[in-house]
């Protein structure tokens, strides 16, 4: 024949090389895939973790807000002023860019305190004098200060109620 003769080293060469080039191919292949879900895995642990992030800058903001309202209502509560002229109070933004409306206090409770009364259930003081169970002077008031703190970088807003009990004079009356 027509044929052109191929030499043996050729041929041989030629077989074996035919395998390695589809083991190159299908190593190539895998090699993709594996990288492919790498990139997946890594880009999906990325979210997770900046959700993460922002799930726990969101909770220090809010307890930061939280802190600013009763460090306020502290702030308010520490005369008795506030509840012989109940008023609402603003207070400027703090250090953690927090501003707090502290509300009027208002009077939820008033018992008048009985004099020279100590086995009683009521409140009683004792006052030199006085026959006991008498009108002491004294009432024992009860209040709730709400406070609403305003965090304006991270937009939180929290809102505080404070109980407060304070002894007072019965007249003028604290607790209309």
């Amino acid at each position: 024949g027509g044929q052109p003769l191929v030499a043996p080293g050729n041929a041989m060469r030629k077989l074996r090389s035919s395998p390695q080039r589809r083991q190159r191919g299908a190593t190539l292949i895998m090699g993709i895939v594996f990288l492919t879900l790498l990139m997946l895995s890594v880009t999906i642990a990325f979210r997770m973790s900046n959700n993460n992030l922002k799930a726990v800058g969101n909770m220090q903001s809010q307890a930061e807000a939280e802190a600013s309202a009763e460090r306020a209502i502290e702030r308010v509560i520490s005369t008795d002023s506030i509840f012989l002229a109940p008023a609402a109070t603003n207070v400027a933004k703090d250090e953690y860019d927090v501003t707090v409306a502290v509300a009027a206090p208002e009077c939820i409770r008033s018992v008048a305190i009985e004099a020279n009364t100590s086995p009683d259930a009521n409140p009683n003081i004792y006052i030199q004098n006085l026959p006991p169970g008498s009108n002491s002077g004294y009432v024992e008031t009860h209040w709730n200060i709400p406070a609403t703190a305003t965090g304006v970088s991270a937009g939180s807003r929290v809102v505080v109620n404070q109980g407060v009990r304070i002894v007072m004079q019965s007249d003028p009356n604290p607790c209309p």
